[in-house]
């Protein structure tokens, strides 16, 4: 018989002091394969867009000379030459582990290291991802349009809108249909694809396929089914020779020799190849010769690795503004925007009639803190008219002064050097909490009294450096 105190131990509710079985590994679930980054040569960028010139030889001419017979016209060898080019894209991860995570024991563990290196290998997929994809290039336009550069699919695109018709890829190097269609992808379209590239290369010792899983299996049925077939239909079905010893028969295809080379058959990232046409029976890849295609990067700090700056245990935060500069450093300011005469031009600012002010603003993000503002006048503003008065203001949506009341910085010995906190919201000395996202405001006020007409598009020279301490409260 049972006694009548008996209970159970082994109930996680009734037995909160048994010991977990955790175990201290983590693993995650993504292919990190990067075949065609990895295997494209590199170079540094030294510029947003990099350039190179292409050029290829004439038809072989086969009619003889005659003796004595004089030039009687020249051939421009240069005249079919053409320039390519590609756009550098940046590439972020953002992550933020607070100061208590950073302390205390985690499975896993969750520290910054972790993040920062969780990071590195989501970069990694994000460019892969971006090399193969058949977008087209993208231009910096400042209105929400990053520089995107142009994707592999889209170079070998025989429609390829800014490569000239000379430099496409020919349409016999292109293979589109799917066994979906009625055309399977077998060894004698993959044969007519090497061929292609040789007519027009002429040089195929190098070339890689970088297949997805379902053009790999496809690839590996070579060695299975006829040359024909790759669905196990076809009667033609290959001799294969092996090590009894090994107990094994290798029917995976690593490379694959044609009358024109060797074919290196590479896994691609499934994450990071286009489905081409939603192509799910044959799958996608790209045959490719990496000897014609490059990566220029550039570490950038912050944005490199271990060189990402951090402001309250986060991430910081950057925002686009004329020759804007963020750092940190003793003084406790943490923001600093430096803004010159020559962004106040034509090209950056918009034509500005005669006493037309221009406001610079500064986005501040919902649970901001500002506690400091300051101004330093590096140059005084002087302009190529008769204008004698320019002030500066800055304040936010609520306050157009709220942190620097108007200050006079042209040059006529009433200028200021330096000024700090002078506005009413920091006369409390805690600062403003912004609730809701909100910009500051930089107000270049020109001279509206004096007969002579000032414009900001006449600056000849200036500069000011503004200063502010924002701490994140989240």
């Amino acid at each position: 018989m049972a006694f009548s105190n008996t209970f159970d131990t082994t109930s996680p509710g009734s037995a909160a002091s048994n010991r977990e079985d955790l175990t201290d590994v983590l693993t995650i679930l993504a292919p990190e394969e990067t075949p065609i980054l990895s295997s494209a040569s590199k170079q540094a960028a030294t510029a947003t867009r990099s350039e190179w010139t292409v050029d290829s030889l004439s038809a072989p001419v086969t009619a003889g000379v005659s003796e004595g017979a004089d030039v009687t016209a020249f051939t421009d060898k240069f005249a079919g030459r053409a320039r390519l080019g590609n756009n550098t894209q940046k590439f972020r991860r953002d992550y933020m582990v607070s100061d208590l995570q950073e302390a205390v024991d985690s499975v896993g563990p969750a520290k910054i290291a972790q993040a920062e290196a969780k990071a590195i290998r989501e970069i990694k997929r994000d460019i892969e991802a971006t090399l193969s994809g058949t977008q087209d290039e993208s231009t910096e336009n400042g209105a929400g349009t990053a520089n995107g550069l142009r994707g592999l699919g889209d170079w070998l695109d025989g429609a390829a809108g800014s490569v000239p018709s000379a430099f496409q890829t020919p349409a016999g190097s292109i293979y589109t249909t799917t066994e979906a269609n009625g055309t399977p992808f077998n060894e004698s379209a993959l044969n007519d694809l090497i061929t292609s590239i040789f007519t027009v290369t002429g040089s195929t010792n190098n070339l890689m396929l970088i297949a997805d899983t379902g053009l790999r299996r496809v690839i590996s049925d070579f060695a299975r089914f006829g040359a024909d077939k790759q669905d196990g239909t076809n009667a033609g079905v290959r001799t294969v020779n092996y090590n009894g010893d090994s107990a094994s028969i290798k029917l995976s295809v690593d490379l694959y020799q044609s009358d024109h080379g060797i074919v290196s058959v590479v896994n691609a990232n499934p994450d990071c190849t286009p489905n081409f046409g939603g192509n799910t029976t044959t799958g996608s890849g790209y045959l490719i010769n990496p000897e014609y295609y490059g990566v220029h990067t550039r570490c950038i700090p912050p944005w490199c690795s271990r060189c990402y700056p951090r402001r309250n245990l986060k991430p910081r935060r950057y925002n686009t503004m004329p020759k804007l500069t963020i750092n940190e450093n003793s003084q406790g300011f943490t923001d600093e925007i430096t803004i010159s005469f020559e962004d106040f031009s034509v090209a950056n600012a918009g034509t500005l009639a005669d006493r037309a002010t221009k406001t610079f603003t500064y986005v501040i993000p919902a649970g901001s803190l500002v506690t400091k503002a300051s101004a330093k006048l590096v140059t005084a503003f002087n302009d190529s008219g008769s204008g004698d008065d320019l002030t500066i203001t800055v304040g936010d949506g609520d306050d157009a002064d709220g942190y620097l009341t108007a200050a006079d910085i042209h040059v006529d010995a009433t200028e200021i050097s330096y000024v700090a906190n002078t506005g009413a919201l920091l006369d409390n000395e805690n600062g403003k909490v912004y609730a809701a996202a909100d910009t500051i405001d930089i107000l270049f006020s020109p001279d509206t009294d004096n007969d002579a007409p000032y414009s900001l598009n006449e600056l000849t020279a200036g500069e000011i450096k503004l200063k502010f301490e924002i701490c994140d409260l989240n």
